[in-house]
């Protein structure tokens, strides 16, 4: 049979390696969470959109907890494409209003329920960051 090994022995071995353990973890997760950044949201945070990346928005505080916003920018022909997306799980159809930081004038999109829907809000930016700014209202199918 094999050898057993002394608990108290094995769990003394075990808890010394943990303060490297966590030190690697913690690098880890920062990775981790610089790397969603260019994705999503952070632990909260709402950072510029970087290089070409989506990023995950949070809407306006008036906005129903159904719909998500995402923004991303794309390198066109002539500068960067700015578009905003408004994903629903709603079971109405949403009005939203959508302007951003570069394009102030307020656009109407109308998403349906459980679908996802675009608008364009700069063709030729200088810039690939924006902020998108998004309020909408739960209505009767459009």
């Amino acid at each position: 049979m094999g050898q057993r090994r002394d608990p108290a022995q094995a769990s003394g071995v075990e808890l010394a390696l943990l303060p490297a353990m966590t030190t690697q973890l913690e690098r880890i997760s920062a990775g981790l969470c610089a790397t969603l950044l260019t994705v999503s949201v952070c632990a909260g945070a709402s950072p510029p959109l970087g290089a070409e990346g989506a990023s995950e928005i949070d809407p306006h505080a008036a906005t129903p907890a159904c719909i998500r916003v995402r923004a991303e920018a794309r390198r066109g022909a002539g500068g960067y494409e700015h578009w905003v997306y408004i994903d629903s799980d709603c079971d109405l159809a949403a009005a939203c209003d959508v302007s951003t930081d570069v394009h102030p004038e307020s656009m109407t999109v109308t998403v349906q329920p459980r679908s996802t829907g675009s608008v364009l809000t700069a063709s030729d930016a200088s810039s690939n960051e924006f902020t998108p700014y998004v309020t909408c209202q739960l209505g009767p199918p459009g």
